[in-house]
């Protein structure tokens, strides 16, 4: 947070989730889990659910299961609800435990609130990425640097929305 604030990065939920997403993909998982709490702590940012999956999935790619199941129980407390993305992380998070009733459970949660059997199966094994393609970062920099090529906040919102939900799944990205 410090660092961001030092280099006069503007600290908001989109430099916040690449840079946690960052430091996951360089093996900093310490680092990144810590900036996580502290963003979860300052009150002059709420952390949103994508930042929750972002955190979980970074924690589930690198074993870490309890440690993203601890940090799902926290997402629940603060009020969030879990989407289907989250709920496909928490069933490798379960599984990677060895939990299968748990993970089994979670796959019932998703299909009760109107999942197909054969998309919980299916969400249960998606990646969840941070840009299209696998690409890296929000892409969206260029769009905020050349002021005119957005009228609204609301445009470059939707921008980084739409890339930085990306899945992959059974050689499809959705």
């Amino acid at each position: 947070y410090s660092e961001m604030k030092a280099c006069d990065v503007g600290v908001d939920l989109i430099s916040v989730s690449t840079y946690i997403k960052g430091l996951f993909r360089a093996g900093e998982c310490d680092e990144a889990l810590n900036f996580f709490y502290q963003c979860r702590e300052n009150p002059k940012l709420k952390v949103d659910e994508i930042i929750y999956n972002i955190a979980m999935d970074g924690l589930v790619r690198v074993g870490q299961y309890e440690k993203a199941i601890s940090i799902f129980a926290d997402m629940q407390k603060d009020g969030f609800t879990p989407s289907n993305v989250t709920y496909s992380i928490m069933v490798r998070a379960e599984s990677g435990q060895r939990r299968l009733d748990e993970a089994l459970s979670i796959l019932n949660t998703m299909k009760e609130k109107g999942m197909s059997p054969a998309d919980a199966r299916k969400f249960s094994t998606v990646r969840v990425f941070g840009g299209v393609n696998g690409h890296y970062g929000t892409g969206i920099m260029g769009m905020v640097e050349k002021g005119d090529s957005w009228e609204t906040e609301k445009e470059i919102a939707d921008q980084y929305i739409q890339n930085m939900g990306a899945m992959y799944a059974e050689g499809n990205w959705s």
